[in-house]
């Protein structure tokens, strides 16, 4: 094998990468839906990590149940 097979076989490598995650992405969703299902057909749970939004509405939920008087404030701001 020559560099130049070397080489092409790494951009290929990178490339089909970037290509695996670009659709993930585009197709989130869809991905841990099927990513999901199949983890359970093998007896597996599995769930994605919160994003970002969905963990500071789990700390802002946190905090409501903890300190339930804030929620006045909530009514007076809006």
């Amino acid at each position: 094998m020559t560099t130049g097979d070397d080489d092409r076989k790494t951009k290929l490598r990178k490339a089909y990468g970037q290509a695996t995650t670009a659709l993930r992405e585009a197709h989130k969703t869809e991905f841990n839906d099927l990513y999901s299902k199949h983890a359970a057909d093998l007896g597996v749970e599995w769930s994605p990590r919160p994003d970002a939004e969905q963990k500071a509405e789990q700390e802002f939920d946190q905090l409501l149940a903890d300190f339930p008087h804030l929620r006045e404030r909530l009514t007076q701001a809006q």
